[in-house]
């Protein structure tokens, strides 16, 4: 829930820079990814995990719900203004759509369209994305929470194994943010093609981190295709199905 909200959001209040935006937020959002499973094991090993837990909840409880309250705003236009932060003509001019036409009323520009949710899932496209995105969340997700067993399998202490997450997180981190400048300069599909194919090499390496070689190719493997995932899950949706929508789609 909290994934999908902060991305929406973004998604809802940039276009041109859509891309740009998506990538300075892919520097944390990659970063706290990747680093989450040693922060996490180190905070266990010290406080244990009941304690941890307590930690986690203040911080994401209290601090991520004042931070929500204090800056989180549905969209531009109920703060007078447009997408890309220009000054709106008129504060009470209403954009009018339907489920094939969109039209625009009293000056206020085009950019409040979409899909409905209807038409979106009779699209190839929408089932592309989404299996993407299901391969990339699954598996990654599935590694990072067994990764101490898949260590132990192959005769890796713990804490040697959750070591990995630094390295990848660096280069998770630069992905992201490059990845977003490219997302408003080039097809997304090229995108979604080195996602994939960064993610096969990573997962293949992750099976065979007993060799030493094997480690920098899953650190760049799993890093490009974590970076190229947290930025196309902003800018992906707002873009093919537009911005009306891209709430109702991300929930599916």
């Amino acid at each position: 829930m909290l994934t999908m909200t902060s991305r929406t959001m973004l998604g809802k209040w940039f276009e041109r820079r859509r891309g740009q935006v998506s990538g300075i937020e892919g520097i944390f959002v990659a970063f706290g990814f990747a680093i989450a499973p040693y922060a996490f094991s180190q905070a266990i090993a010290m406080v244990g995990w009941r304690e941890t837990w307590r930690i986690l909840a203040v911080v994401v409880g209290v601090g991520m719900s004042g931070v929500g309250w204090l800056l989180f705003r549905d969209n531009p236009e109920i703060c007078g203004l447009r997408m890309d932060g220009e000054k709106s003509p008129t504060a009470n001019s209403v954009l009018v759509l339907d489920s094939d036409h969109r039209k625009e009323e009293n000056g206020i520009s085009d950019s409040l369209w979409g899909y409905t949710r209807g038409q979106a899932l009779r699209t190839l496209a929408f089932w592309a994305v989404t299996l993407a995105f299901a391969s990339q969340a699954l598996s990654v997700t599935g590694i990072t929470f067994n990764i101490v067993s898949i260590g132990a399998e192959m005769g890796i202490a713990e804490a040697d194994i959750v070591r990995i997450f630094i390295p990848n997180a660096m280069v998770s981190t630069a992905v992201g943010f490059v990845i977003g400048l490219m997302c408003d300069r080039m097809r997304l599909q090229f995108i979604f093609m080195l996602m994939m194919a960064a993610q096969a090499v990573g997962i293949a390496a992750v099976a065979n981190l007993n060799r030493p070689e094997m480690w920098a190719v899953a650190i760049v493997g799993l890093g490009i295709s974590s970076g190229c995932f947290g930025t196309l899950t902003t800018v992906v949706l707002p873009r093919f199905f537009g911005r009306a929508s891209a709430r109702r789609e991300l929930n599916l």
